[in-house]
């Protein structure tokens, strides 16, 4: 098995425990105890939502890794995939405030590929240019307004990924390929991310999380060409997650 289908069969496994997982966290049951005193202490109640957490999630992606060329030419790739990983944050509750911090890490299979040709006189160019984002990490600020069972917060902060990119470029004459070159480049690049979520209690130690986030990895130079034509590349992708977290 390549290395590729071995990531492949290990973000689809992580997909499915994630969701099955949820699924099954979102038909739990609770039941609402009263609280008792003791010398004037009232216990906790399960609204609180401050503390520490651990968790996982799954979802899917979809955006575009946009190509300019410094002739003044360009092109967008639609790109899309699934994604899974892990989690950890606190939070701090101050009335129905809720402040806090998290990050994440996950595997992802969002892949982009497009093909483009252009006439040589009797011979003709193509071009291919494919561009997948191998992994996936954030560490994110969140605030939001917490109520007993349900928090619905905004969240923004630092994103990265690692994208490997090829270019493949081949001339043919008369059907036959006379001539053929190869770039890659793998590389972390960083920008960042913003968007909102909903996390609500199937527990008061188990939460079930549905979050949506804008990412822009940054734009950064891709490769110079022959001719000294430079392309810079960006890659920009809409995520949507479902998580699982344990609480303590």
């Amino acid at each position: 098995m390549t290395i590729v289908a071995m990531r492949k069969s290990l973000l689809a496994s992580l997909l499915l425990a994630f969701t099955a997982s949820a699924a099954s966290a979102a038909d739990l049951t609770y039941t609402d105890p009263s609280p008792s005193y003791s010398d004037g202490y009232v216990q906790s109640s399960s609204g609180d939502w401050t503390g520490g957490y651990v968790g996982g999630f799954g979802g899917i992606a979809s955006g575009n890794t946009t190509y300019d060329r410094s002739d003044g030419t360009g092109y967008d790739q639609s790109a899309g995939g699934g994604l899974g990983g892990v989690q950890a944050g606190y939070d701090v509750q101050m009335g129905n405030v809720v402040l806090g911090g998290v990050a994440d890490f996950a595997l992802t299979d969002i892949d982009a590929e497009t093909t483009s040709r252009e006439r040589l006189g009797a011979s003709e160019r193509s071009q291919t240019v494919s561009t997948s984002v191998e992994h996936l990490g954030t560490v994110r600020a969140r605030a939001g307004y917490g109520g007993e069972r349900v928090l619905a917060y905004g969240h923004g902060g630092l994103a990265y990924g690692k994208a490997e990119t090829s270019i493949d470029d081949a001339v043919r004459t008369g059907g036959l390929i006379t001539s053929t070159s190869e770039t890659r480049k793998s590389d972390t690049k960083y920008g960042y991310v913003v968007g909102a979520g909903v996390e609500v209690k199937a527990t008061d130690n188990v939460s079930v999380q549905t979050e949506y986030g804008y990412n822009d990895l940054g734009e950064d130079r891709l490769y110079r060409d022959a001719q000294g034509v430079s392309v810079d590349q960006d890659v920009k992708f809409h995520t949507l997650k479902t998580g699982l977290n344990f609480r303590f």
